[in-house]
């Protein structure tokens, strides 16, 4: 584990700072050597490359953010045929858990999600269907589809953290496995902790991906 240095400064409310949610961001150094940092990744703020096909999310997505920045600090890191999205999202905790319960309703109420090519192709459809994963206030969905007959999986997460809402998605192509998207979410929200601090609440034990479940 890294060691942890002292904390970023934080707003005078406690809330944490754009600065410090860009540095609790994960870096390819702190997953491992095959991942790195996607270079074709869009502007955060590039509406062509979100999703389309759940309503819920799209009056979401089309609802302003009640606090600024906007957008807020996000990462996107690829390995082989991995595709990993980090944002994270601040403001006072009763704000961040009522945000999230609206964003739990929204995400569980989406049967499917279809991703944009990035080369010109047709889009990717994928299935969603609930999941346990990560810590006890969380809301997960699985991902599952295929491109041009290729297997393709993953898994869409938000927790809140505290005053820190983390929304985390992995896409796999080829591979069944959970224990990667696991893994990964694993080093992200201990980053958040070990960056932002006290702010993010206390660590909370984290699930692995069971599907057919939710909590």
């Amino acid at each position: 584990m890294l060691a942890a240095g002292p904390f970023p400064a934080e707003a005078e409310d406690g809330v944490p700072t754009p600065e410090t949610l860009s540095q609790a961001l994960l870096e390819p150094t702190d997953v491992g050597p095959e991942v790195s940092e996607d270079p074709e990744s869009p502007p955060a703020d590039d509406e062509a490359t979100d999703p389309t096909g759940c309503p819920a999310l799209d009056s979401l997505r089309d609802t302003p953010s009640p606090g600024e920045p906007d957008p807020w600090p996000e990462v996107q890191l690829v390995a082989d045929a991995v595709f990993i999205e980090e944002k994270l999202v601040a403001g006072p905790p009763e704000t961040v858990a009522a945000n999230h319960a609206v964003l739990r309703e929204a995400l569980t109420s989406c049967t499917t999600l279809s991703f944009p090519s990035n080369v010109g192709g047709p889009p990717l459809t994928l299935n969603l269907s609930p999941v346990t994963f990560g810590g006890p206030d969380s809301v997960a969905v699985r991902m599952d589809g295929a491109y041009e007959d290729v297997p393709v999986n993953g898994y869409i997460v938000l927790e809140p953290l505290g005053a820190v809402e983390l929304v985390y998605m992995f896409v796999q192509a080829g591979d069944d496995s959970p224990e990667f998207a696991s893994e990964v979410y694993a080093l992200a929200v201990d980053k958040v902790h070990r960056v932002v601090g006290p702010a993010a609440g206390p660590p909370k034990p984290l699930a692995t991906p069971i599907p057919g479940t939710a909590l």
